[in-house]
């Protein structure tokens, strides 16, 4: 099919790929669907306009409780509270491709080295969630400072 918009993302779950089941044209509606959640949004699109309305719906609201699905989570190292919908754990995304590090002192003599396996996933203080998480939220902002109490004698 030539002559097709490239599609963002699904709203929904964040798949990079969606793709076009029916591209539309004077006699037929053009069809998007998202193969991850099922999502698809049909419209009037046609020609070199096909997939425009897709590209500019508005997105979902964030659930009430603002939990939001782990795939929109973002994967720099930002802290964050993650669920796999039994725990609640705060974590972070790490990727570490492993390798040999060396130590060396101020002087830049060798002084030994570490070797790692590496891990690409997501990370909590306690060595990674089990299952998996399948969900995400910011952190909250901190309490305000407490005033110190006047101490009365």
């Amino acid at each position: 099919m030539s002559g097709e918009m490239k599609l963002l993302p699904c709203p929904f779950c964040g798949n990079e790929h969606p793709d076009y089941e029916r591209v539309g044209t004077p006699r037929q509606s053009c069809i998007v669907a998202c193969g991850n959640c099922g999502c698809r949004h049909e419209s009037g699109d046609e020609g070199e306009h096909n997939g425009s309305s897709w590209n500019t719906r508005a997105s979902p609201p964030p659930p009430e409780d603002g939990w939001k699905p782990i795939e929109s989570a973002p994967k720099d190292g930002t802290r964050i509270m993650l669920s796999n919908g039994k725990d609640v754990a705060e974590g972070w995304w790490v990727h570490d491709e492993g390798g040999i590090t060396e130590h060396r002192d101020l002087d830049g003599r060798y002084i030994g080295q570490d070797e790692s396996e590496g891990y690409i996933g997501w990370l909590d203080f306690d060595g990674g969630m089990l299952p998996e998480p399948t969900h995400y939220r910011p952190l909250p902002p901190p309490p305000a400072a407490l005033e110190p109490k006047e101490q009365h004698d």
